[in-house]
């Protein structure tokens, strides 16, 4: 129990405790750059709302940013074939709740599993995750299907596009990509194989990291789904996996727990004060931009501060019917993430005592 509580104590004091490497800034504007394009050209070609729907896509672009440029390209496509693979499963099951739950608990552990066998990195698997209750519940909430995966296609297409052309223009004006490191060699047939291979033993680190991410969708679903159906189920398992999907030392899912719930609290707070300021969209589209920013630059450093830009973002593109809806949603938000934080600490602590008592 004094372990646990140390554990909380040095999770508040890293609160206020960042170290930013030098280049941070513009490594950070580079990589997130086709994602921000491709929300800025959809949303003034369509609609906020549909810019939001296709990013989950265009979040692929930052799988690898830092790998080499043929290796990049690799995982871009891979993420985001996957994405949609994990968007044609959420409409399959949306209108099918015997084999949501237990298709969503088998994609969790595959897609898992696969990140960390072939050591992709941050920023995690989430998005190919999260896409399949996201277009479930948005399937059942009398969205369009055609519209969902047009969004997407639309938004990696951007993506890809972006990238394509910024590493065409760095390559004629003789620019070193940011961040390139030696051991980020491309990735051959039989370097995958010895991957897996390393994966498949026994008490490897891509089995346990997926046992315990498995774990906490399961109370996810349970008590989203099942127990007491809220409104936005999706958002507990968001925060669930947001915890607990790296392949971190146990320690610092409590680090992540704290982050997660003070950063929340107040980026719901700030979405409050901003959507009572009747800015344009222009002012609101930089907000989004400057989230998207935020949550790259300052996640490896402090995860509040990038929680807030997430947040902010999150509940800027989620539609509401009218401003008398804003409350709920805030409420629905900051409470989803209470509960799926404590699921994850639940969960992590769970599958660490299971694998102390089989050593």
């Amino acid at each position: 129990m004094r372990e646990h509580w140390l554990e909380f104590v040095a999770a508040l004091k890293s609160i206020f405790s960042w170290r930013l490497s030098p280049g941070r800034a513009r490594e950070v504007s580079f990589s997130t750059l086709p994602v921000i394009v491709s929300v800025i050209i959809m949303t003034f070609l369509t609609n906020a709302n549909y810019a939001a729907y296709g990013l989950l896509g265009s979040l692929s672009v930052l799988s690898g940013w830092q790998a080499l440029k043929v290796r990049r390209y690799w995982l871009y496509f891979l993420v985001a074939a996957g994405v949609m693979v994990g968007q044609l499963l959420g409409f399959g099951i949306s209108h099918m709740p015997l084999v949501f739950a237990p298709l969503l608990v088998v994609w969790t552990y595959l897609v898992i599993f696969t990140w960390h066998a072939l050591d992709i990195g941050a920023p995690g698997p989430l998005n190919t995750l999260f896409v399949v209750p996201f277009n479930a519940f948005m399937i059942d909430h009398g969205y369009s299907t055609r519209m969902l995966m047009e969004a997407n296609l639309s938004s990696i297409v951007v993506g890809a596009g972006v990238l394509f052309l910024f590493w065409s223009l760095a390559w004629l004006g003789g620019c070193k990509f940011i961040g390139f490191t030696a051991h980020q060699q491309n990735v051959r047939i039989v370097a995958i194989k010895r991957q897996f291979e390393v994966a498949l033993a026994p008490g490897s680190d891509a089995r346990f990291t997926a046992l315990r991410v498995t774990v906490g969708t399961i109370f996810a679903i349970l008590l989203g789904y099942v127990i007491f159906p809220l409104d936005k189920p999706y958002w507990i398992i968001l925060s669930v996996l947001s915890v607990i999907h790296l392949n971190k030392p146990q320690g610092e899912f409590m680090y992540r727990a704290v982050h997660r719930s003070l950063g929340t609290v107040i980026g719901a707070l700030l979405y409050w004060w901003i959507m009572n300021q009747g800015w344009p969209m222009v002012a609101v589209l930089v907000v989004q931009c400057l989230g998207i920013w935020s949550l790259e630059y300052f996640g490896p450093h402090n995860y509040t501060l990038s929680t807030i830009g997430l947040t902010v973002f999150v509940l800027i593109m989620t539609p509401i019917p009218d401003m008398s809806q804003m409350n709920p949603l805030i409420v629905s938000r900051v409470v989803d993430t209470f509960v799926g934080v404590g699921l994850a600490i639940l969960a992590a602590w769970l599958v660490y005592w299971r694998e102390l008592h089989h050593k």
